[in-house]
C-alpha cells in the first residue's frame, strides 16, 4: 500500500507477538509496547525536515552535519495512545505533547470528547499515536481534529493495523503517511483487529472485563 511502512525486524516482530500472547501480563505488554514504539519513532524520523549546521569535533570542523529541523508535537489519542508518549518523548524530548480523546456515539460515529494542545500547530510535524488502527473511525476524526487546528504535516504511528483502517485513512487523507508494526489480517464481525492483540487500552492498564 502507497504511504504504509510495515517494520520488518525480527526484534519487532518477537515483541509483537508477546504481546499478542493472551496470557502476558499489563507489565509484558507495556514493556513490549515501549520496545515497539522505540523501533517506530526511530522509522518514522525519517520523515522529518533536516537542516546542516557546522559542528567542532575534538579532531575538526564537520561543515554539513545534518540536524533534525522539524518542530515535533506528539499527538495522542487517548487512552490507549498514551501508553506510546514516553518512548517517543525519549526520542523527540524538545516535543510538544497533544491529546486528543474520541468516542463512538450510538450511531457509531467517531465524536471528539477532550482537546489539549500546545497553543500554536502551525508548520507543526504531528506523530499521531495510537497502539491499533482498526476501523479508521478514530483515526479520521483525529486527523480532522489536527488539520482543523492548523497542523502542518501529519504522521499516524500504531502498533498493529487493519487493511481497512488503512484504506479508511488513505481515502480520505491519501498523504497520510502510516507506520506500523504490523498489518494485520482484516477486522471481525465486531470490527476487532485478527489476529489482533485484544483491548489495547484495556491491557496496558489492566482494566480487562
Amino acid at each position: 500500500m502507497k504511504n504504509l511502512v510495515v517494520l520488518s525486524k525480527l526484534l519487532a516482530t518477537h515483541c509483537l507477538n508477546k504481546m499478542r500472547d493472551r496470557n502476558a501480563s499489563s507489565r509484558c505488554f507495556r514493556e513490549e509496547l515501549t520496545k515497539l514504539s522505540y523501533f517506530l519513532a526511530y522509522e518514522c524520523a525519517e520523515e522529518l525536515e533536516t537542516e546542516t549546521r557546522s559542528v567542532k569535533t575534538p579532531m575538526e570542523t564537520l561543515a554539513n552535519a545534518s540536524f533534525i529541523k522539524s518542530s515535533i508535537v506528539l499527538g495522542s489519542i487517548m487512552r490507549a495512545g498514551n501508553g506510546m508518549l514516553d518512548p517517543f518523548l525519549q526520542i523527540f524530548p524538545e516535543a510538544g505533547v497533544a491529546h486528543v480523546g474520541i468516542f463512538r456515539n450510538e450511531n457509531h460515529q467517531p465524536v471528539e470528547y477532550y482537546w489539549r494542545a500546545p497553543n500554536n500547530l502551525n508548520n507543526k510535524t504531528v506523530l499521531l499515536l495510537d497502539p491499533m488502527l482498526a476501523t479508521g473511525g478514530s483515526a479520521t476524526k483525529a486527523i480532522e481534529v489536527f488539520k482543523e487546528k492548523g497542523a502542518g504535516k501529519i504522521v499516524f504511528v500504531s502498533i498493529i493495523a487493519a487493511p481497512e483502517g488503512v484504506a479508511k485513512v488513505h481515502e480520505k487523507f491519501p498523504e497520510i503517511k502510516i507506520f506500523t508494526a504490523s498489518l494485520d489480517r482484516e477486522l471481525n464481525s465486531k470490527a476487532y483487529i485478527v489476529p489482533g492483540l485484544g483491548d489495547a487500552g484495556d491491557r496496558i492498564y489492566g482494566t480487562e472485563h
